[in-house]
């Protein structure tokens, strides 16, 4: 566990001496959303051209590694997930007059994920438990403020067992709240 509580102090610093650089054209400064499909709130901010720091908390579906085939305990728990994500195709979207609104782009990240103890689908009592590991994502999001996003990568699961790697995937539909034009650049 205190593997994943210093990765999140690194990314967390790293984000942090970003935050001083002058902002780019390419990502907006503030995002806020509502995730649709499973109850929480995301909270994006850019912190360089291309880069942004993505900080999510809700509920999420999760492998339970505590299981003995942790494929076959899937389970929704409350979890707090911190990205360093860059966005690698803005600079072509907008050469194709494409909209970059609400960070529409591919993008890799950084992501570590912190469970609860609990699971809330089952009454199975588990230690609390992380993930962390790199992700490819693809977010697009409409000037109405509606927003679609998938990531697909591999978590290095870390908690009161023998740590493994496993694969990550995530969909969020969410609801950008707020202003709905941060963005600095197009």
């Amino acid at each position: 566990m205190k593997i994943l509580q210093g990765t999140i102090f690194l990314v967390l610093l790293i984000g942090s001496t970003r935050t001083s650089a002058q902002f780019g054209k390419n990502v907006e400064k503030h995002q806020f959303k509502i995730n649709l499909l499973f109850p929480g709130l995301e909270y994006e901010m850019g912190v360089g051209e291309n880069s942004t720091l993505n900080f999510k908390a809700g509920l999420q579906y999760g492998l339970d590694p505590n299981a003995l085939d942790p494929f076959s305990q899937i389970d929704l728990f409350s979890a707090f997930t911190a990205q360093y994500r860059y966005y690698h195709n803005l600079e072509r979207r907008f050469r194709k007059n494409k909209m970059a609104y609400g960070n529409s782009g591919n993008y890799i990240a950084l992501a570590t994920t912190l469970f609860t103890q609990s699971p809330i689908k089952n009454t199975v009592e588990t230690s609390p438990f992380g993930a962390i590991g790199p992700v490819y994502g693809w977010q697009r999001s409409i000037s109405a403020g509606l927003s679609i996003n998938t990531e697909l990568g591999a978590g290095y699961y870390l908690g009161n067992f023998s740590g493994g790697i496993y694969p990550t995937f995530t969909l969020t539909l969410g609801w950008i709240i707020g202003e709905k034009r941060w963005c600095v650049g197009k």
